[in-house]
């Protein structure tokens, strides 16, 4: 994985929403927009993403954490009431509404020759909404239930949300407690914002010639600067380590194991991606098969499944290592591991293996990069265009050990390390206490993630 990610926030929820951006009225104040094109003759298939750039849940404020994601729920409980969807079932196509941090996409998936008959059906269903109170209602219970049942099920990513929203300054994805405060006023002009969008771009793989495509969109793009993309992102000021804290969620006991997560902040999104691409890789990305399985699942015997991914929060990046130790080997795994990720830089397999890799760059830079697929080719043409991240001619090869060691001494501290674990509390609390007497240890029921 690169930095497209996502994410951040990304709640994926299916929806027939794409309508929105078919009423862009004439006069709506977008200075420019681009279409980021990839052609894929395999199949006579289209997908083309709407990305309504400054849109996102970046506009919640802390008070209405969710109201992004309360306009789409909205979206689709009018478009389902009148019988739009239906209509779009009989066309074969697929709609979604992706909310993250920067920005909205609405995306459509369809047979090449259908995309034009799902727009007019979908503009159709604009020109007669309107939101009324009961609508917004019936929304907020939809979204409360969706998240209720997301928290029972323990969700990784929301409760990882959580856990770096107590501590490493990122937005919240949602919370209860604001839902039931956003008034029908607030959702209009969430829409009136959304539709007024600092910059609309496109994204398109299909079969289609790209003029196609911009044919297709000129009702849209009519009247508005071609290849005039502008953006820059927010620079984060530099950020305070995080604290070295654990958040022990109940409700595990029953666990046979204990789940770890080790999050490691490792600055904002722009900067440079080489060094933690090369970090994370060489300890067990991608296949999971690095330095961390050898030690602990080979070596060691401690655990079944060990890897490192590099994430995305907000406008966070971060490493997410991860481990699954049997209960009666957590504490030797869990202390370990400590010495392990401190241990790091002075670790001579772990440069060796950093070696092997700059003299064997492609694998790295075919998942990461994604030079495989049409979609990931189309994600890392975005990315670059959106963060403008620091390229190097010689890619990872132009990577030095000093480079690397400064970010090891710098982010693979206990002060910049947040733990999740999931397991029996008592028995995580004790392990924790006994080693590292000056860490903060929150436990928490998981509905805590929504409150």
């Amino acid at each position: 994985m690169s930095l497209t990610m996502k994410k951040p926030v990304n709640a994926t929820i299916k929806v027939s929403v794409f309508c929105v951006l078919c009423a862009l009225p004439a006069s709506a104040q977008i200075p420019n927009h681009r279409l980021f094109y990839q052609q894929d003759s395999r199949a006579p298939l289209t997908k083309l993403e709407i990305v309504f750039l400054g849109a996102g849940s970046i506009r919640d404020e802390t008070s209405r954490t969710g109201l992004a994601l309360t306009v789409a729920r909205l979206m689709d409980v009018y478009f389902r009431k009148l019988g739009y969807t239906a209509r779009l079932e009989t066309l074969g196509t697929d709609l979604d509404f992706n909310t993250y941090y920067e920005y909205q996409i609405i995306s459509i998936e369809t047979l090449s020759t259908n995309l034009t008959a799902s727009l007019r059906i979908v503009s159709d269903f604009l020109r007669r909404m309107a939101v009324t109170d009961p609508a917004l209602e019936e929304a907020k219970r939809k979204l409360q239930r969706s998240y209720e049942r997301t928290a029972d099920a323990g969700n990784r990513g929301l409760l990882r949300n959580y856990a770096l929203s107590r501590t490493a300054g990122v937005e919240r994805w949602f919370s209860q407690e604001a839902l039931k405060q956003i008034t029908l006023e607030e959702v209009r002009q969430n829409c009136a914002r959304f539709l007024n969008a600092e910059v609309v771009f496109f994204k398109a793989i299909t079969d289609l010639d790209s003029t196609e495509v911009e044919a297709m969109l000129r009702p849209i793009t009519n009247d508005r600067q071609k290849g005039g993309f502008v953006w820059s992102s927010a620079t984060r000021e530099k950020d305070r380590l995080p604290g070295h804290t654990a958040f022990v969620f109940e409700h595990y006991s029953h666990l046979k194991n204990v789940d770890c997560h080790w999050l490691i902040p490792i600055g904002s999104v722009g900067e440079d991606n080489f060094v933690p691409n090369m970090v994370s890789w060489t300890l067990g990305r991608g296949t999971g098969r690095g330095l961390l399985y050898g030690y602990f699942r080979q070596e060691l015997g401690l655990v079944y499944g060990n890897t490192c991914s590099f994430r995305r929060e907000d406008d966070v990046r971060l490493l997410d290592i991860y481990a699954d130790p049997r209960l009666e080997n957590s504490e030797k795994l869990i202390s370990k591991t400590y010495e392990f990720i401190a241990g790091l830089a002075d670790n001579p397999e772990f440069w060796a293996a950093i070696g092997e890799l700059r003299e064997n760059p492609d694998v790295i830079d075919a998942h990461t990069h994604g030079e495989r697929t049409p979609q990931r080719r189309l994600n890392r043409e975005v990315d670059q265009a959106l963060y403008n991240f620091p390229s190097r001619e010689d890619g990872i090869r132009s990577v030095t050990d000093a480079e690397i060691r400064s970010f090891l001494q710098e982010y693979f501290v206990k002060e910049n390390m947040v733990m999740m674990l999931f397991g029996p509390k008592d028995h995580i609390i004790e392990i924790l206490e006994k080693h590292w007497p000056d860490m903060t240890i929150h436990v928490q029921p998981v509905e805590k993630a929504i409150e």
